[in-house]
C-alpha cells in the first residue's frame, strides 16, 4: 500500500507494529490484538534484529531516529486488504 512503515517486532505469536498510543483502539479486525490504556510492551535494544532474538523478541523493521511509527489507519487497510486476499483465496469444501 506504500504507507511508511515504522518499528515492527517479530515476538512468539506473531509480529508487533508500532502505532501512536491510541489510534487503534477501534480495530475490530480477526486476529488483530491492542495493547489497553496502561499496558506495555518489552523491546529489545534497537540492534536485537531478526533472526536474532532476546527474550523471544527481534526487530523485523528496527526503529530509526527518522521513521515515525506506523499509521494506524493505513495499517487497518493493509490488514484488512491482507485478510479479504487470504479469505478470497480458499476454496469451500464441497
Amino acid at each position: 500500500m506504500r504507507a511508511v512503515l515504522g518499528p515492527v517486532l517479530h515476538a512468539r505469536y506473531g509480529v508487533d507494529v508500532l502505532v501512536p498510543t491510541g489510534s487503534a483502539a477501534v480495530f475490530d479486525l480477526p486476529g488483530a490484538a491492542v495493547l489497553g490504556a496502561g499496558e506495555t510492551v518489552e523491546v529489545p535494544h534497537p540492534s536485537v534484529i531478526a533472526p536474532h532474538t532476546c527474550h523471544a523478541r527481534s526487530w523485523i523493521v528496527p526503529p530509526r531516529d527518522l521513521r515515525g511509527l506506523t499509521d494506524s489507519a493505513d495499517l487497518y487497510g493493509a490488514y484488512a486488504a491482507a485478510l479479504a486476499s487470504v479469505r478470497g483465496g480458499r476454496r469451500c469444501p464441497r
